[in-house]
């Protein structure tokens, strides 16, 4: 358009872009082979390869140095990619670099399981899609069963996976809901001792047969061989 002046300020935050736990921080389920072959991101730090943990330089110097931990590399990331779009911003020929650490840094954050709680499980950073839910689901059913022990029954169980937003104080006004859209626990002793009640899933069914996902308002079936197809409405 002319008579603009580039580039154009279209809105500014309240908040520095400075904490990757923020709630918008949170998802993010493109897998490695993905990243590399769609959108060829082999190196985008010039501090660490995202895939190995390593250093991004082949050097004997650099050769026998251990990877680092998976959290350390999503922090290095993070920085990197705040640090950048400070002096570069979203604009010119550096938006590519920008999005491409983005990209990688959604990708390698941990999903982690904060609680189990009868027939509930609550997940921190689960993926955003559809398929990156189911994924997860089955990467994770045979550790739900093992170790958690939510999974009682493999022939006949139903557990609610829960998107897990921190836990908060009960709700004391018209604004904060009702008490009954919390779980609150009482082996937690101070005020902030609630989560809210935002279900992901529902999975239910023969562990060996057939299991039901109930994900983003639709309900899937999948098969022993790991095919999963979308049950029709009747």
């Amino acid at each position: 358009m002319r008579g603009l002046t580039r580039p154009l300020t279209i809105f500014t935050s309240k908040k520095s872009f400075d904490d990757r736990f923020a709630d918008d921080m949170q998802f993010g389920d493109m897998n490695e082979l993905t990243l590399k072959k769609h959108y060829a991101l082999d190196q985008v730090s010039t501090h660490v390869d995202w895939s190995t943990y390593k250093s991004p330089y082949f050097h004997s110097a650099t050769r026998n140095i251990p990877p680092r931990s998976k959290e350390k590399v999503v922090s290095m990331l993070f920085d990197e990619l705040r640090t950048s779009s400070r002096f570069f911003s979203f604009v010119g020929a550096f938006v590519a670099l920008l999005v491409a650490i983005f990209l990688v840094w959604m990708v390698v954050r941990p999903v982690s399981i904060v609680r189990v709680d009868g027939g509930a499980v609550y997940v921190h950073n689960l993926p955003l899609t559809t398929e990156g839910k189911i994924s997860w689901w089955n990467e994770n059913k045979r550790l739900l069963r093992d170790k958690y022990s939510i999974i009682r029954n493999p022939s006949h169980f139903t557990i609610v996976i829960m998107n897990f937003g921190g836990y908060v104080s009960p709700p004391t006004g018209s604004n904060d809901g009702s008490i009954d859209d919390y779980h609150c626990f009482n082996d937690i002793k101070n005020d902030n001792k609630c989560i809210y009640n935002d279900i992901s899933m529902v999975v239910s069914g023969n562990l060996d047969n057939k299991v039901f996902i109930s994900v983003d308002g639709k309900t899937y079936v999948q098969l022993p061989n790991g095919k999963v197809a979308l049950l029709s409405k009747s």
